[in-house]
């Protein structure tokens, strides 16, 4: 049985992923962080679609509710495949002059909260795994009122890139995937 778990799977582009996966993996694991009813519809279409599916909230700025998700599905599951790190919540686009000490703080505890789930879903991970971890072309142009954004996503890069180095002894590859601007909830 091979078993990928999606953060932010209930919607947008974890969704998307989540639908194109269902040929692939056994179980489909997707999580939400407010819309559990969303999240309730896309595991009934992943399910129509032939792969097991379960869905599983997740506050991504909340350490503890990262731990508490690795630790569930690692119950349930056992090891996972592949993660797919995609969620990030509230994003914060404006002058680098505007923005306000609890917008910086907002956007960097879902940094913390992805380096946390990187390390937690690490540990659940079988050998020759997979870890995607999606962010976006802005890191690598100079994008007005995206410093705060970008700056985050840079930082999540980073946490994989040096985390590639890490698992290889397990031939777990870790990458990161930067698509272009997507029209989503968070935009």
């Amino acid at each position: 049985m091979t078993t990928v778990l999606i953060t932010g799977g209930s919607k947008g582009i974890g969704k998307s992923t989540a639908l194109a996966l269902t040929k692939t993996f056994d179980n489909i694991l997707i999580t939400y962080n407010s819309s559990e009813v969303e999240a309730e519809t896309t595991k009934s279409e992943i399910q129509a679609l032939g792969a097991d599916s379960e869905a599983y909230q997740l506050d991504i700025a909340d350490t503890k509710s990262v731990k508490n998700l690795i630790k569930e599905v690692s119950e349930k599951y056992g090891q996972i495949d592949v993660l797919i790190s995609n969620a990030f919540g509230k994003s914060v686009f404006k002058p680098h002059a505007f923005v306000d000490e609890s917008e910086y703080d907002t956007m960097f505890q879902q940094v913390k909260g992805t380096f946390f789930l990187l390390q937690h879903a690490s540990n659940i991970l079988k050998d020759s795994g997979r870890i995607i971890t999606i962010s976006t072309s802005g890191t690598a142009m100079d994008v007005p009122n995206g410093g705060l954004y970008s700056g985050a996503k840079s930082a999540i890069e980073k946490f994989s890139l040096g985390l590639s180095k890490e698992l290889s002894q397990r031939k777990i590859s870790v990458n990161v995937v930067s698509p272009g601007v997507t029209e989503t909830e968070s935009l």
